[in-house]
């Protein structure tokens, strides 16, 4: 079956087909097919809150700051059990680090905020109780003055793009 012959029927898609399809068209680079998928979908309406944007904008960055305290986390738990040479733990040292400039870089953004960084981590995710042990580990292992300007304005940045799209 042809192409054009498929795009007459996208009008007749359930939602979870056309999502489907447009997975698959975006895995196998056909940004056309993907296109005229996303211009057929039917268009919904709906009101939201004010601080919608901002509350899903906060949520976002409160995952992705979380998963990467996980990886570095992990990788700090792993490299820190190598018997490695001088090389290795200066990368220790630097990956130590960059978390410790993320939980600091969190801290401070949520406190510009006027909020618990705390309460916006997604409670009872797989993980999060290690994160003391790991926060512990880490200011043993790096020496140097912990710097979270990079990240906090990475955070502040990000923030401006996700609740910038409800505006």
């Amino acid at each position: 079956m042809n192409n054009n012959k498929l795009a007459k029927g996208y009008d007749k898609l359930s939602p979870q087909e056309r999502f489907s399809l447009i997975i698959a068209a975006e895995s196998r680079g056909d940004e056309q097919e993907r296109a005229a998928l996303m211009d057929t979908a039917p268009k919904v309406g709906f009101r939201v809150v004010d601080y919608y944007g901002l509350a899903d904008g906060f949520h976002k960055l409160a995952l992705a700051h979380l998963v990467d305290l996980l990886s570095m986390g992990n990788l700090i738990l792993w490299a820190s059990y190598l018997d490695g040479d001088e090389q290795t733990w200066d990368l220790v040292e630097e990956l130590a680090g960059a978390y410790l400039a993320h939980g600091e870089g969190w801290r401070l953004f949520c406190a510009e905020n006027n909020l618990n960084p705390e309460a916006l981590l997604p409670q009872g995710y797989f993980g999060l109780e290690v994160l003391p042990m790991i926060d512990k580990l880490a200011k043993g292992i790096y020496p140097g003055e912990i710097e979270p300007g990079d990240y906090l304005d990475t955070l502040r940045s990000s923030l401006g793009e996700l609740a910038g799209k409800w505006d």
